[in-house]
């Protein structure tokens, strides 16, 4: 089967995918207001998911040939970039991304942070090198009385650090792995596919590392269409770009013109969104 057809497939079985309610999506939730904060538990789930923009689909082999690289890394530009999250017409949260990018440094330097039911703060030292390799990703997530803190350092195709859960969710533990082909990491997708030349039509495919999981997975996104994309910042002709979590459809919407901005994206089955709201330059 070819990529084209793969989500094809996968798209004309979202009906039975969105329409599911974010209760059966998520179990355990009780969800009688979004707003609430009997439901943070859920909130924080969801999260969990949003940051993940890969397909669950084992990697093989055969499916390394023709994976993609980014084409312009210069496209991400030094700037501060501040997003809304809603739920419906609910907003649960706020996420602000700065990107140092200087011409005398070989990487690039992130920050995410999250605020609003959930805080998590991210920061990523990106290489600027041919294929936009992740170098370092240091993560801490806090939720609630969930904790997790992840630090890990990339070189060539290994990775070594350590991931840190409660006792239930697996305690402490090494990470040492070593991959057959280059591989990235899971923080790093939505700035290596913004990096990617985009048309329409176009399959962009490539490993990702998840250390939570301590698992390898293909991510898989199609770019469907142009699309006219309006957020509180502007309005702006956008690259529709689709594809899955496991059975979790996503889209994408990121901005035709150089830098090339994620706009929007949205979760159709967790009835979950982010909008661009404000754009600052980094001087």
């Amino acid at each position: 089967m070819d990529d084209q057809s793969f989500f094809l497939r996968r798209c004309q079985a979202r009906n039975t995918i969105v329409k599911q309610p974010l209760r059966a999506a998520i179990p355990h939730c009780s969800l009688p207001n979004l707003g609430h904060a009997s439901t943070k538990n859920c909130i924080n789930l969801i999260w969990c998911v949003f940051l993940l923009v890969t397909a669950a689909v084992n990697i093989s082999a055969q499916e390394i040939a023709n994976l993609t690289v980014p084409d312009q890394t210069q496209v991400l530009v030094s700037e501060s970039l501040r997003y809304r999250m809603l739920t419906g017409s609910l907003e649960v949260g706020r996420v602000t991304v700065n990107i140092v990018n200087e011409s005398h440094d070989e990487f690039v330097h992130i920050v995410e942070s999250v605020t609003g039911l959930i805080e998590r703060t991210t920061t990523l030292l990106i290489k600027k090198d041919s294929i936009l390799s992740s170098n370092s990703s240091y993560t801490i997530m806090s939720k609630a009385s969930l904790t997790q803190e992840i630090q890990l350092q990339y070189e060539s195709n290994t990775v070594s650090g350590t991931v840190v859960q409660p006792e239930r969710s697996g305690g402490a533990r090494k990470v040492n792995a070593t991959f057959f082909s280059k591989t990235e990491d899971y923080y790093i997708v939505p700035y290596f596919l913004r990096s990617c030349v985009l048309q329409k039509n176009r399959v962009i495919k490539f490993p990702v590392y998840e250390a939570l999981r301590n698992r390898v997975e293909l991510a898989r996104g199609w770019v469907v269409k142009l699309e006219e994309v309006e957020v509180p910042v502007g309005k702006f002709a956008c690259y529709r770009l689709e594809g899955f979590t496991g059975n979790l459809r996503w889209i994408l919407f990121f901005d035709k013109q150089f830098p090339h901005r994620l706009i929007k994206q949205q979760f159709p089955a967790l009835y979950l969104q982010t909008e661009l709201i404000e754009v600052t330059p980094n001087t």
